[in-house]
């Protein structure tokens, strides 16, 4: 019986002093502060919208007889719907903007063409819904105010169109796909 209590003693006084001596001084040396809101939410991008088919159109090669030229522009929506307002509370953001990224040319702000047999020396170009070219890769500044949305749906208007980068075009596929990002502010 003395074993054990013995025993038991000598692992009580082992425990505590582990205990005692695992417990370094600690103190305080900053925090961290987290900030930011619960938001209503964002838009859905209508599901029709999430994988856009922009059909340009079969163009002779002899229309591209110097770089930069363009073919007809094609006319694309992304449409955003049960977009909230939430910046009348004060809690987040009152407007949208797209950045189409991915697999594109940054020399001459084109959408690689992509598949086997392509044209080359051609890619496509995308614009807003006045013309302006967008740049490939940043945020596209011509942003949607969300208060002025109809019933909490936006419609992004775009056009594409080929452009070549040199007056060599030469005959192929001219399929490519680019990724677009919404961001909220």
């Amino acid at each position: 019986m003395q074993t054990k209590h013995n025993s038991f003693l000598k692992y009580s006084l082992l425990a505590i002093s582990l205990g005692i001596s695992s417990s370094a001084v600690h103190a305080v040396d900053g925090h961290v502060n987290f900030t930011g809101s619960i938001n209503e939410g964002t838009c859905d991008v209508a599901p029709q919208d999430q994988n856009i088919a922009v059909a340009l159109g079969s163009i002779g090669v002899d229309t591209f007889n110097a770089a930069d030229v363009q073919s007809t522009h094609k006319d694309f929506t992304i449409n955003l719907v049960n977009c909230a307002d939430n910046s009348s509370a004060g809690l987040g953001f009152s407007k949208v903007s797209v950045m189409f990224d991915g697999n594109y040319d940054s020399a001459t702000n084109t959408v690689n063409l992509i598949g086997s047999d392509t044209a080359e020396n051609i890619g496509i170009a995308l614009f807003d819904k006045s013309n302006n070219r967008i740049t490939l890769g940043v945020p596209f500044q011509g942003e949607e105010n969300l208060s002025s949305a109809v019933s909490g749906d936006i419609a992004l208007n775009f056009k594409a169109a080929y452009e070549s980068s040199s007056a060599s075009v030469t005959p192929g596929t001219g399929n490519g796909v680019i990724n677009f990002t919404l961001t909220y502010q």
